[in-house]
């Protein structure tokens, strides 16, 4: 979705700000993990950043240089206002041109929004802007499923995921390794899937034998 376009968010920016401030159990010791691979002052990128909170709130406070996009306007004004020394745009993850150069990156509950094969897509788009050894903070389904819609609030989203049990394989076609996994929740039927936390690192570019 262009995000010229109004996202689905907009419609529940109130709700999700309201119910979406703080962590949840076992989110913030991956962050902690993410922050502790990154240079003093490094350059974070958030896909799919939302209110700013909490992790755009978090990282600005670890003295990271944090920049969100977000497809929704509506979530995008509360992150100003919530991560005030950070910055951000409104853009979508399929079609964001992703900067060179990055210290690291998050996409933390934004992934699965995307089609499987755009997932993809986008690891290997990260791969080429990432520097080596940089880290790339993100949650997936926790759960092989085939592609759904469900609703928050009664507006409907798209959700799709890589099977757990592919997703290593697939971020290492990539050029990136999977160092630390966790299922921060168990599915319990209807949206809820499972939910799963990964830290990864961009490998070093090895050149071609000769």
């Amino acid at each position: 979705m262009p995000a010229s376009q109004h996202s689905p968010y907009d419609l529940i920016a109130k709700q999700w700000d309201a119910t979406r401030s703080g962590f949840r159990p076992g989110e913030e010791t991956f962050l902690e993990a993410f922050v502790e691979l990154l240079p003093s002052g490094g350059r974070v990128l958030d896909l799919g950043c939302g209110t700013g909170r909490p992790n755009g709130a978090y990282l600005t406070r670890a003295g990271l240089t944090w920049h969100g996009i977000d497809a929704s306007g509506e979530l995008l004004a509360r992150a100003r206002a919530h991560v005030p020394r950070g910055t951000s745009e409104l853009a979508d993850l399929k079609h964001y041109q992703i900067p060179a150069g990055l210290d690291g990156v998050i996409a933390w509950d934004s992934l699965f929004h995307l089609e499987r094969g755009d997932q993809t897509a986008l690891f290997h788009r990260l791969a080429a802007s990432l520097l080596p050894g940089a880290p790339f903070l993100f949650t997936s389904g926790g759960s092989p499923q085939e592609p759904f819609s469900d609703t928050m609030w009664n507006v409907e989203f798209h959700y799709d995921a890589h099977p757990p049990d592919q997703l290593p394989a697939e971020l290492q076609g990539a050029g990136f390794e999977v160092i630390r996994s966790q299922l921060l929740e168990e599915p319990s039927g209807g949206r809820n899937k499972g939910r799963l936390a990964a830290l990864a690192i961009r490998l070093p570019v090895t050149a071609p034998a000769s």
